[in-house]
């Protein structure tokens, strides 16, 4: 069921596509709107604060909302073993990636068994948060052996590519198995890092990352793409 809100949020992003509005111009005030479509003006700015979690405003003090510029969707090949930083190569200075932590999880049962490890063996938590125009688009958790990698956090804080590291280690030819994808929404931690106040429809992609020569598992990974900013494909 769609909110009352919805409908404001549909015409403004209409309109920023037509190219109605100018970067940076001021857009139609809160009273002007909930007149326009008979509402509130707290109804009104739901839609604004949704607006400018989708990257498309941003306010000034006093002045009133202004337009931030259209942000495309970037097309996103699910299937592809591309790594997620070369999917996004193309883009060059619109994507960036930094890490987050990577820290020893306490013991967890299905990720231990799953990697082959031993109770007691260290198993590392690799977070990563990737941005698109400077707003967080996407996060990867990572779950890794400490003892095949022990020097991975201080590579990780020079470059933090998980895939650069594993060939940097020689690591050549990496195989995605077991995948799954389910749609989800934001825990607490999550909606913190994507910058998220409200409900943003999230896709949430699991797998294994394994060394074709070796036929080690190298990751088990989790990574959730925020829905307002990919156009999935399969």
């Amino acid at each position: 069921m769609m909110t009352s809100w919805e409908p404001v949020v549909d015409y403004l992003l209409e309109n920023m596509q037509k190219q109605t509005y100018k970067k940076d111009e001021r857009l139609p005030s809160e009273h002007e709107l909930a007149q326009r479509f008979e509402l509130t003006r707290i109804e009104v700015r739901k839609a604004y604060d949704r607006l400018k979690e989708m990257g498309y405003v941003y306010s000034r003090q006093g002045k009133g909302n202004y337009y931030a510029g259209y942000l495309e969707k970037v097309e996103l090949v699910l299937s592809s073993t591309d790594s997620f930083s070369m999917k996004m190569s193309p883009l060059a200075g619109r994507f960036s990636t930094r890490l987050l932590s990577c820290e020893r999880i306490a013991w967890h049962k299905d990720i231990h068994e799953r990697l082959a490890v031993a109770q007691g063996e260290p198993v590392l938590c690799v977070k990563r948060l990737r941005y698109l125009d400077h707003m967080p688009a996407a996060m990867h958790i990572s779950y890794v052996r400490e003892k095949s990698f022990p020097n991975i956090r201080e590579c990780l804080q020079k470059n933090p590519s998980l895939y650069a590291y594993f060939q940097g280690r020689g690591i050549q030819d990496i195989a995605a198995e077991d995948t799954q994808l389910t749609i989800s929404t934001l825990n607490t931690e999550e909606r913190l890092y994507m910058k998220v106040s409200g409900i943003v429809p999230c896709l949430m992609l699991k797998g294994v990352s394994r060394d074709c020569k070796t036929k080690e598992i190298l990751e088990l990974s989790t990574i959730i793409y925020r829905g307002d900013k990919f156009i999935f494909r399969l």
